[in-house]
């Protein structure tokens, strides 16, 4: 809703429907992080998820929906935002069991952390909310 609202939620349905894509994959990968109370098992799930599971499966298609300055359709979108979030817990070490050099095997993912977060509109947000 707030994407419609303004100019991060794009009109082409094409776009659109590449914008939810990358929304709900990433949603996905947060909602379906193995978590076991044990942390033995909770790392080995961890590293699993990561490494040959859906979190790595979801990763590498992501990876193909970004270009090289990494935008999935051309400028910022809230399917920039929502996955800025996912590629910040890992590489803030925040994903437990997930180092965050797994961020080295998706380049372009990484470069759209790093354009998101020097985006102007980002910039300014975390200037007034980030403590």
């Amino acid at each position: 809703w707030a994407g419609k609202q303004s100019t991060l939620y794009p009109s082409d349905p094409s776009a659109a429907l590449l914008v939810d894509f990358v929304m709900e994959t990433a949603n996905e990968i947060l909602g379906k992080t193995p978590s076991p109370p044990d942390q033995d098992e909770k790392k080995k799930a961890r590293e699993e998820y990561s490494q040959s599971g859906f979190m790595f499966k979801a990763m590498t298609a992501l990876e193909a929906k970004f270009d090289e300055s990494g935008f999935c359709t051309g400028s910022l979108t809230v399917a920039e935002l929502v996955m800025y979030g996912v590629v910040d817990m890992v590489l803030n070490g925040d994903f437990d069991y997930v180092l965050p050099s797994y961020m080295d095997g998706f380049p372009k993912l990484k470069a759209m952390h790093s354009t998101v977060k020097s985006d102007p509109l980002v910039v300014a947000y975390f200037a007034e909310y980030k403590s």
